[in-house]
This record gives structure tokens, sequence and C-alpha cells, in this order.
């Protein structure tokens, strides 16, 4: 197998952090939940996100395949870095990459339903997005919730985590009490921290053997 090949399945397996890590929140809510919150978090699955990681496993399958019966030279490799140049442009982090999900609990000792809220960064492993804001209207608990973990900081907005990173493939969780659940949603992130992107560089042309003397 040559090099290109393998490099060109390094960035395969990155890829397909996200796209398993899907799967796997959805698996996880649904053993421990009911089937009414595990339908609320398919709903809630950015479909953006779902389509580009499988966009860019089927660009990466594809590249593989033809590049094992393509000869070297420098049609090859243009093809190489077109593909990878749309491999990036799809597996870019975005806010769409952070999932917001809550489920009702029950009603707490006084009464009042309380709701678990999970929030999951779906980047891949190394990819942290910080700095992550929440619109949330006025939330307030008649729980304590952690201020370290989710805090309104004026109308409609929410700070998660403190403000600091919360790593890719990391979930953060906390409950909160109030008549309704509140409506919330991911207004701003920034993405730090992330592994350089996972590309190779073209061999060249062989060069021609010497003549015989």
């Amino acid at each position: 197998m040559s090099a290109e090949v393998l490099q060109q399945l390094s960035i395969y397996f990155g890829l397909r952090t996200r796209a398993l890590l899907l799967v796997r929140v959805l698996v996880g809510f649904v053993i421990d939940s009911s089937s009414a919150h595990a339908r609320r978090l398919l709903a809630s699955i950015p479909t953006a996100s779902l389509f580009a990681s499988c966009y860019a496993l089927l660009l990466m399958l594809a590249s593989i395949s033809v590049n094992a019966g393509l000869n070297t030279g420098d049609g090859r490799q243009q093809a190489d870095v077109d593909i990878v140049e749309r491999i990036d442009e799809w597996s870019r982090c975005t806010a769409e990459d952070i999932l917001i999900v809550q489920g009702a609990e029950g009603p707490g000792p006084d009464g009042i339903p309380i709701f678990r809220v999970n929030i999951y960064n779906l980047c891949e492993d190394g990819c942290a997005g910080g700095d992550i804001h929440v619109a949330c209207g006025w939330f307030a608990s008649a729980i304590v919730v952690d201020p370290t973990l989710f805090r309104r900081v004026v109308y409609d907005d929410c700070v998660v985590n403190g403000g600091r990173p919360l790593a890719g493939d990391r979930m953060l969780s906390f409950r909160y009490a109030n008549s309704a659940p509140y409506s919330l949603s991911v207004s701003a992130v920034s993405f730090l921290q992330c592994r350089p992107a996972v590309l190779f560089t073209p061999s060249p042309s062989p060069q021609p053997l010497p003549s015989p003397r």
C-alpha cells in the first residue's frame, strides 16, 4: 500500500470520529432515557454536520479507490489536492457541532419539573470549543445550577463551562427546575486547540533511471 493511500486513510479515520460520536450519543441516550428523549435527540442532531461527515468519508473512499488505479504524475497530484481541499471544507467545525439535548426527569420534591441538559462537542478529538454562548431567554432555575457549568449573563445569553473550552468528543451536563423547559440554542462558539489537518504531500513524479553505459 502506497504512502499516499496510508495518509489518506489517516484522514478518513479522523473524519470518522465525528460520525461515530453522533451514533454513540444517540445510543447512549436511548439506553439512559425513554424513546421520546431518543426521538428528541435524533431531531436535534445537526443535519449539516451529519451530511458533512458522510460526504467527506465518501470523498475519501472515492479518492483511495481512484488513486489506487492511477499512475503517478501531475494529473494524480492535482486530483489529490482537489479532494483534500473539499474534505477540509466539509470537515471544519462550526456552531452546529455543539449539540444541546434536554429532557424531562420528572417533578422535584416541590412538584416543579426538573430537566436535564447535555451539551456535546461533536468535533474530533483535540478540537475544543471555547467561549460557548447559548440563547436562553430569561433562564432561571428553582434548584441551584453550578454557575461554572451554565450561567445566564444577560437576557438571552448564557455562558457554558464558564467560557472555558469544551474538549472534542466531550459532554457537559446539568439539571434545572422550571415550570416548562427553556428553548436553548448555541449562539456563538470559538474553536481552538485543533489539531492541524492531516494532509499529505503528493509524491513527486518518479525520475527516469540513468541509461546503462
